[in-house]
């Protein structure tokens, strides 16, 4: 989950437990689905969370990705939530 800041670009992009950056470090390769949860959704937040997903992955590296607008999260001011599921090999 990420944290309470207005700026939808500083939310998607900035490293904590289960943004997308750390969500691409951990190997990309690896990640086969994300499931992303927005507060408030919309076609410009839409083109920041796919550009932010493009830099963190690379162009046409992108995982299977499941968009789900919420009208709120578990805390005030919480503006996206990802969960990852990752395929390691064997």
């Amino acid at each position: 989950m990420d944290t309470l800041t207005p700026n939808r670009r500083a939310a998607a992009s900035r490293p904590s437990p289960l943004s997308i950056s750390n969500v691409a470090r951990a190997g990309t390769r690896d990640v086969a689905k994300l499931t992303v949860l927005v507060v408030e959704h919309g076609e410009e937040r839409l083109h920041i969370f796919g550009e932010e997903l493009e830099r963190a992955f690379g162009p046409g590296l992108e995982p299977t990705c499941t968009l789900i607008p919420v009208p709120r999260l578990a805390l005030d001011g919480m503006l996206f939530q990802i969960e990852a599921v990752a395929v390691l090999p064997e």
